[in-house]
């Protein structure tokens, strides 16, 4: 006689019983987004230059404007970790900071021209605001466990 044939289901065990069975599947997600975040940044800031028939394009802001989010929300649906959700905040700030700086050789990657800042501030700004939108949307248990 089957489980079927009883009428019973057996409960499956709960999830948040066992937190060690997902950790490589949650440390790989950020590891993930950690590597898409440092790809998308970079790729971002040297595409602020860019121009269509001598018209600034600001791809690379709404660029930032869209991915950044996405892959913040992405990271805790897949790590249920606050903290960890917002690794691709830190990652996109400890870039793009940095290339916006002088060089020694008197280069920089983010210019200071209306595109350069809008891309640092909106960039920023829409990263931390759905960091804080995932922190204010989780209500259960303490913030810094997880799931």
């Amino acid at each position: 006689m089957t489980v079927e044939e009883q009428g019973s289901v057996p409960a499956r065990p709960d999830a948040s019983r066992w937190p060690l069975r997902e950790t490589p599947s949650r440390l790989s997600a950020v590891l993930w987004s950690g590597g898409l975040a440092l790809i998308c940044v970079l790729v971002e800031v040297f595409l602020i230059p860019l121009r269509v028939f001598s018209v600034p394009a600001p791809v690379s802001v709404l660029a930032a404007v869209v991915v950044t989010p996405l892959l913040v929300r992405w990271t805790y649906r897949e790590t249920g970790s606050l903290l960890m959700a917002g690794v691709p905040v830190v990652v996109w700030v400890v870039v793009a900071i940095p290339m916006s700086m002088e060089r020694p050789e008197g280069d920089v990657a983010i210019p200071a021209t209306a595109s350069g800042m809008a891309f640092l501030v909106l960039g920023m700004l829409s990263a931390v605001l759905s960091w804080a939108a995932v922190w204010a949307s989780n209500t259960g248990g303490s913030s810094w466990k997880g799931r």
